[in-house]
């Protein structure tokens, strides 16, 4: 079997105990095209192509002298298509003696090209399935913000390390429970309704009070989607945000702006960032 590498529209021969090693490195990088021995050919006429005699044909005249020191004398190829006739690569049959093949010869020379190619499809199938899971995975372990996984029911499935550090539990003491035994209790029926919202099909983006491991409450921003598979859905995701610091910074900036509304000095406020200084507040003692 040669492989069809489309960046560089070449044949690279599938490593084989069958071959020299000289032989291998010689049907390397190999440009499809007529008159391209039998398998460039192939490749490049999307049909079986058979070369009865090495020795004779001229479209072997820049391979010969390998083929020959290898032993073969014949060679028939075919290429190798998915239903979609996308090239993944030709298959080749070698004789050491020169040979035509009979009608049921070309028939099952059809019938194992067709096979590789659904084998190197489920190969290939398999290695996109292993990428997106290594990124989906990466990107779940590594996110900065808390990454978890409900069933159904609203009971962990997994978490990341970013989680652990914002509820201050293991993901160990997480796993199997449900996640309002970590909500403040006067946040749990909002909390439910979104995880309900989500496990029907709704995203929901929302903030909520959690209770961590050391007791104390702290504010979350919480985004939960339903993880949908085949048209199924079987599970929910959640991000989450500890944003307890910036609802403190909220809070003294509503008590400033409370303060600074009912002082009976005027205050005015210009912004420094900008060319020409345009004022932005006026309090109302000052437009008395």
């Amino acid at each position: 079997f040669m492989r069809f590498d489309p960046a560089r529209c070449t044949l690279n021969l599938f490593p084989s105990e069958r071959f020299s090693r000289d032989y291998y490195k010689r049907l390397q990088d190999v440009p499809i095209g007529e008159g391209v021995a039998s398998f460039g050919e192939a490749a490049y006429l999307r049909r079986q192509v058979i070369t009865e005699d090495i020795q004779t044909d001229p479209r072997w005249s820049s391979f010969r002298s390998a083929a020959l020191a290898e032993g073969l004398h014949a060679c028939w190829s075919s290429p190798v298509l998915t239903n979609q006739g996308e090239l993944l690569g030709t298959f080749g049959t070698y004789y050491r003696e020169p040979i035509a093949p009979s009608e049921m010869s070309r028939r099952r020379l059809h019938q194992a090209a067709a096979l590789i190619a659904l084998a190197v499809i489920r190969d290939r199938d398999i290695h996109c399935h292993r990428t997106l899971a290594e990124w989906h995975h990466s990107l779940f372990v590594n996110h900065p913000d808390g990454v978890y996984e409900f069933d159904l029911e609203g009971r962990f499935q997994r978490g990341n390390t970013a989680l652990e550090k914002i509820t201050g539990y293991t993901e160990k003491e997480l796993l199997g429970r449900h996640f309002n035994e970590f909500i403040a209790p006067g946040y749990r029926e909002l909390t439910q309704k979104a995880f309900d919202a989500a496990r029907h099909g709704a995203a929901r983006h929302y903030e909520t009070v959690g209770a961590h491991a050391d007791g104390y409450r702290y504010h979350l921003e919480i985004t939960n989607f339903p993880v949908t598979i085949e048209g199924e859905i079987v599970g929910v995701y959640g991000i989450c945000r500890d944003i307890t610091e910036r609802k403190h910074q909220e809070a003294s900036l509503r008590l400033l702006q409370r303060g600074i509304e009912a002082s009976p000095n005027g205050v005015l406020m210009a912004d420094a960032s900008q060319d020409q200084m345009p004022l932005v507040y006026a309090n109302e003692a000052f437009c008395r």
